[in-house]
């Protein structure tokens, strides 16, 4: 049955921001201040392919957003991950994921906060769409 409410193409790539920074993924990560994703089309190996997104958590999310090379390099590495570990694997390991995250949101200011809860969604979302196959 088809999706009675499609998301928008800005839902659709804030879901592989979402899953990007997440394990079993971890195609986006932070260092220092900074926001990284790993791109072996555009990064470079000296540096693990890592390519600076930006400073704090929404303006990385714009900037991965902003980037449509990079979100299908970003989903490309999630289905690949997916096909490698399996869904089981992948839901234990995104459940888990989900709570820490959740528990660290607590310490944040309302609107990284705001942005942890879509990401949250989005991740709940995608485990659903696991169990579903």
């Amino acid at each position: 049955m088809p999706d009675l409410n499609p998301p928008t193409e800005e839902e659709e790539t804030r879901r592989y921001w979402s899953l990007g920074l997440a394990d079993p993924f971890s195609q986006i990560t932070r260092r220092g201040e900074y926001y990284y994703a790993r791109s072996e089309k555009s990064g470079e190996r000296t540096r693990d392919y890592m390519v600076k997104l930006a400073q704090g958590r929404r303006e990385a999310m714009r900037a991965f957003l902003d980037n449509a090379k990079l979100v299908d390099e970003v989903r490309d590495a999630i289905e690949r991950s997916n096909e490698q570990l399996g869904n089981v694997q992948v839901t234990e390991r995104l459940k888990k994921y989900g709570e820490d995250l959740e528990g660290k949101a607590a310490r944040q200011a309302d609107e990284v906060r705001s942005q942890i809860e879509c990401e949250l969604n989005d991740i709940e979302a995608y485990i659903n769409s696991l169990s579903a196959l």
